[in-house]
């Protein structure tokens, strides 16, 4: 159990583009529970999140969180000492989208690292009505909890694959070798055996031919097939284009990636080639909770991690998702590494 003290680092976004990592006070746990934070993954929506901060604010972003319990209010008290991951998005739980089961798009949607303070600290207080709703998770205990940092992006992998309907006679083609797209291939790959990738770094081409994908090509004119269900898992308007220009008539397309600002899509194209159009949008509690249990059922999966960063370094990670020469994918803030 952590020892109390009454501040703690975390890292803030004050700007457009800027972070400051300064020493501040730590949280109680109010009406919930208290992390001391050991894990937090840094993902492409933080990064937008950053690139459109607005000047003056002061905000801890972070929504990737897996952390240990070191305080709780009176209800919740046995919780403490329990390792435990957070499904981030808060559904109200009236709305029409909360009450068919999709928190995550709820009418009046809150988001750990979003509207609340999130993981990029090393303490994060977790409200009541996230343990009663289900968003917090305890990790399986043979779980490492590095590892377990990568449930909350595979669970939007999940509920993807889920909108797609991918089933063993479908095959797949992802758009984007990046972190989340090396997540479609692995869990597509369980699946399914036709698995394609198009991705224009080599290394990550060569790592998604290891983790299960059938062909890996540099671009759309290297004999790229025509797959039943194509994921864009970039965030990348060159890709939305292209999914719509690939996928075969009677196709499904998952626009998984986000982007700052959407594209223009001919509604004619999608009505006479009868396609099916969807989007991907976080996950709900249960599909973290899968995915958990596919962490610890893939090991595949933690190959993903390739960097672990201090938060000296969670500027330059924030600013830039382009390589150094080596093999970069899944990057976790450990706010406790020197």
């Amino acid at each position: 159990m952590a020892k109390k003290t009454d501040t703690m680092l975390a890292s803030f976004v004050i700007g457009p583009g800027r972070m400051k990592t300064e020493r501040t006070s730590r949280p109680g746990p109010g009406d919930g529970l208290l992390l001391k934070t050991l894990y937090s993954g840094v993902c492409g929506s933080d990064r937008r999140q950053l690139a459109s901060a607005e000047a003056g604010q002061r905000k801890i972003i972070g929504h990737e969180i897996v952390g240990e319990v070191v305080d709780a209010s009176g209800q919740f008290a046995e919780w403490i000492g329990r390792r435990v991951g957070i499904a981030p998005r808060l559904g109200c739980g009236t709305c029409g989208p909360c009450r068919r089961g999709h928190p995550n798009i709820c009418d009046k949607l809150r988001v750990i690292g979003y509207q609340l303070p999130g993981g990029f600290a090393q303490f994060v207080a977790v409200p009541g009505e996230a343990v009663v709703k289900g968003n917090v998770v305890e990790l399986p205990a043979q779980l490492d909890a590095k590892v377990a940092a990568l449930a909350e992006p595979l669970s939007c992998v999940l509920n993807g694959l889920g909108l797609s309907h991918v089933e063993p006679d479908t095959s797949v083609l992802v758009l984007g070798a990046g972190p989340m797209g090396q997540m479609f291939v692995i869990m597509a790959r369980s699946l399914t055996k036709d698995v394609y990738v198009v991705e224009p770094e080599s290394k990550r081409r060569d790592f998604a031919l290891a983790h299960g994908a059938k062909e890996a090509f540099a671009s759309e004119s290297g004999g790229m097939p025509a797959a039943d269900i194509t994921i864009v898992a970039c965030s990348s308007p060159q890709a939305y284009e292209l999914a719509l220009r690939a996928a075969p008539p009677g196709g499904t397309i998952d626009l998984f990636g986000g982007l700052a600002d959407g594209i223009k899509i001919d509604s004619n194209y999608l009505h006479y080639r009868q396609l099916t159009l969807h989007g991907t949008a976080g996950s709900t509690p249960a599909q973290f909770a899968h995915a958990l249990r596919a962490l610890t059922e893939n090991p595949k999966l933690a190959d993903i991690i390739t960097d672990v960063i201090p938060f000296r370094a969670l500027p330059s990670a924030m600013s830039s998702i382009e390589g150094t020469g080596k093999l970069s994918l899944k990057t976790l803030l450990d706010p406790w590494k020197l």
